[in-house]
């Protein structure tokens, strides 16, 4: 299980995502071992405090394989162009919603 800040693509493969999850949804998806692909400190404080789990600001590239999901933090909004969130709370009143990314082939 990925944690993600953006529902991307990152490799070829058959993919579906699921929208909409409530925030008791996708606390139910998050369990001990999961690999952490948020890369901005912000995103990862409101995610720890928003799933009750340690996330860890980890920027990486992710790859999937068949079967693997990622639990994705979405806003549901495009910032401006050059605007920088720059701490949780800031992040927080931005309306967002989580999803479920699952490569199936």
């Amino acid at each position: 299980m990925f944690l993600m800040n953006s529902p991307v693509l990152p490799n070829d493969g058959v993919f579906r995502l699921s929208g909409a999850l409530s925030l008791a949804a996708a606390r139910l998806l998050i369990k001990p071992g999961f690999e952490s692909a948020i890369g901005h400190s912000a995103t990862a404080a409101l995610l720890t405090h928003l799933l009750s789990v340690n996330v860890p600001e980890k920027r990486q590239q992710v790859r999937f394989a068949c079967g693997d999901q990622a639990l994705v933090f979405r806003l549901k909004q495009r910032l401006p162009e050059g605007f920088v969130v720059n701490d949780a709370a800031q992040l927080a009143r931005i309306p967002y919603d989580f999803a479920l990314l699952e490569r199936l082939e």
